[in-house]
């Protein structure tokens, strides 16, 4: 008469019989390839939507500089009065040529503190399309190895296409 064991994978001598051992080495295998791939896709949608988060705030801004004249509209007669800036020159639908030399000669800490928002650091310019010159930029340029979303949008001033451009990072 055989005799049972109390352990089916435990051959007589009380080692594992091979077949078994062989398929808890494939199952944890697997198991640990599954979790690996599951851990690394969760951390690339973090990334991209951290970048999504980067790349909306860069295109809200540049359409408010470009699109708005800010607040209050006469900001750049004084700096301190400043709630939200905006370029666009009311007459015309073009950058206003004050406000572009006000915001080339501001510092960067008088937009944030009063107008971007703090979580993030900026780096804003406004670049002639013809002759490819910076014509203004503020803030700071992104470290390499940072997060960075960029936008850029499209008006006139002083009768030529510039490029605002702005660039956002953690």
């Amino acid at each position: 008469m055989k005799q049972k064991y109390k352990y089916h994978w435990l051959n007589k001598n009380g080692f594992m019989q091979i077949d078994f051992a062989f398929a808890v080495l494939i199952f944890f295998l697997f198991f640990i390839t599954i979790s690996g791939l599951y851990n690394s896709e969760i951390s690339n949608q973090k990334k991209i939507l951290e970048i999504s988060e980067l790349e909306i705030t860069a295109r809200d801004i540049c359409e408010i500089i470009i699109k708005t004249s800010g607040v209050p509209m006469d900001w750049e007669n004084d700096i301190n009065s400043i709630k939200m800036i905006g370029l666009k020159n009311i007459e015309n639908n073009s950058l206003n040529v004050n406000k572009v030399n006000k915001f080339n000669n501001t510092y960067y800490s008088n937009f944030i503190q009063n107008t971007l928002p703090k979580e993030f650091i900026y780096y804003i310019t406004i670049t002639n399309l013809k002759d490819n010159l910076v014509k203004g930029n503020i803030g700071y340029e992104p470290k390499t190895n940072s997060k960075i979303g960029v936008f850029n949008c499209y008006s006139n001033y002083g009768g030529n296409k510039v490029r605002v451009g702005v660039k956002v990072w953690k």
